[in-house]
């Protein structure tokens, strides 16, 4: 017991000497000694964007860039940052002023956690290429952001059917469905190319697709009911499509493809979106209004099926890799 209490009088001393250490210090003595401590836990970075492909030639038409950088809690990793995300947090670190340049960069100090670099143009949505350089006097994991992709996607029905719409389907069904009150692929195309605008006219492929994520109990043909809530989507559909062809070129880069799928209900990563795009182009540069509705009816689709299955394989391997399987077929 008295070498228990010489020790605990010997550690009294100790933190009476740290005490009077502290106080011997002065205000900004203990100021520099704090920062020094916090300088110790920052890890320096500099971070660099370079354009890619923008010399031509003679010429060069560098696009006006900067990057932002953002601190993402562990509770927001894997996840998909969203526009809340951005509205909510304040970047960490950024490279300053737009500058129509090939690279820009900045020297960073960053306290040790996880960061999303953002590289962005002046002109939203301005398509071009980039790669970033990181250096830093310390290890660091890098890698792309990624996340699960999900289905949220709910029919639409903002107002009723037109009468107009009502009067073409009702004509139709009278001259064209069979004995059961059905049409078949045929009879849907030319209802719904009938009532909708030229630009966006659907051709047999897609009715097909369209008819094969929908109910049919086998036969291949709609009914009535599901006519009208089809004509329904697809006019939301449409309505969607030229919010997000900002551009008005009739057709959607893989980034607008995102935004628009996003706003049906549908969150998919990079590669499910650039495997998308490549799928449903139709031979065109960018992806039209009918590979847009494809891409819609399809993922809709595969997450159904997805959700559907027994195999506990299949779910561990997750909804990515299911999609990035079947969209190929």
């Amino acid at each position: 017991e008295e070498e228990e209490e010489e020790e605990d009088n010997d550690q009294q001393d100790d933190d009476d000497k740290l005490d009077d250490g502290d106080q011997m210090m002065t205000a900004e003595e203990k100021k520099k000694a704090q920062k020094q401590k916090q300088k110790a836990k920052h890890c320096t970075v500099l971070v660099e964007l370079l354009q890619k492909n923008r010399r031509q030639k003679d010429k060069t038409n560098f696009l006006y860039v900067a990057f932002h950088v953002y601190k993402v809690s562990p509770e927001m990793q894997g996840t998909c940052l969203d526009r809340n995300f951005f509205m909510t947090n304040r970047p960490v670190g950024r490279s300053g002023t737009y500058k129509a340049q090939r690279g820009v960069w900045r020297k960073l100090r960053l306290d040790p956690g996880n960061y999303i670099i953002v590289g962005s143009t002046y002109r939203p949505n301005a398509p071009g290429e980039f790669f970033i350089r990181i250096f830093s006097k310390t290890s660091n994991t890098l890698g792309v952001q990624d996340f699960s992709c999900s289905s949220g996607y709910r029919p639409v029905m903002a107002t009723p059917i037109s009468p107009e719409d009502q009067t073409s389907i009702e004509k139709t069904f009278v001259n064209k469905a069979g004995p059961d009150d059905r049409l078949d692929v045929n009879g849907i195309m030319k209802l719904l190319n009938s009532v909708i605008e030229k630009d966006y006219h659907l051709p047999l492929e897609t009715c097909r697709q369209i008819i094969f994520g929908e109910d049919t109990e086998g036969r291949s043909t709609l009914s009535r009911e599901q006519v009208e809530n089809l004509l329904t989507d697809l006019r939301t559909l449409q309505s969607i499509f030229n919010q997000f062809d900002e551009d008005s070129s009739g057709t959607m880069s893989p980034f607008e493809l995102s935004l628009a799928l996003e706003a049906v209900g549908l969150q998919c990563d990079n590669k499910v979106v650039q495997l998308l795009s490549e799928r449903f182009v139709a031979g065109e540069q960018d992806l039209p209004f009918h590979g847009f509705v494809s891409c819609v009816t399809r993922l809709r689709k595969l997450f159904a099926l997805f959700d559907s299955q027994t195999n506990q394989e299949v779910k561990d391997k997750g909804i990515n890799a299911w999609l990035l399987q079947f969209l190929t077929l």
